[in-house]
């Protein structure tokens, strides 16, 4: 009996030590993650001129407030003009909606909408890569209007 007691308490001294050193690994690696500076790039201009040339519809919608848009030709023009910021400096998880860029019925580029009180831009999902840019002053105002619950 005293062996399988004692056996116990060295089989829990061991599991404890481990589980102990595993949880210092991972938030050291957490640490060495947060510290690593990310470097966020803006849509390329080929890609923006092809999307300012080529784009001739644009599906918006907006999850908080369940409205969306449809719009054509120029007006997807001067909708593009509003999101082509440059990068934003922090970045927020609060996605507040998307556009989807269409030529001739077909999708062009997915667009994500990040809003929050200081922290408002877009994510160009173009194939497997992502680019960041920031609303214009005017673009804010109207993507504020139609993401954001009055």
């Amino acid at each position: 009996m005293l062996r399988f007691i004692a056996f116990t308490i060295l089989v829990n001294s061991t599991l404890l030590c481990s589980c102990a050193e595993t949880k210092k690994e991972f938030v050291e690696v957490k640490k060495t993650v947060q510290e690593e500076k990310i470097v966020l790039e803006n849509l390329p201009d080929t890609i923006g001129d092809m999307l300012f040339n080529n784009c001739d519809n644009l599906d918006g919608t907006f999850y908080n407030t369940n409205q969306s848009f449809n719009i054509f030709e120029d007006n997807v023009k001067h909708i593009l003009k509003m999101i082509n910021g440059p990068a934003p400096d922090t970045l927020t998880n609060k996605m507040v909606g998307h556009l989807m860029l269409l030529e001739n019925g077909e999708e062009l580029v997915f667009v994500e909408l990040y809003m929050d009180a200081d922290i408002n831009y877009v994510v160009y999902k173009v194939e497997e890569k992502k680019y960041y840019n920031t609303f214009t002053e005017s673009g804010l105002k109207f993507f504020r209007n139609l993401a954001i619950p009055k």
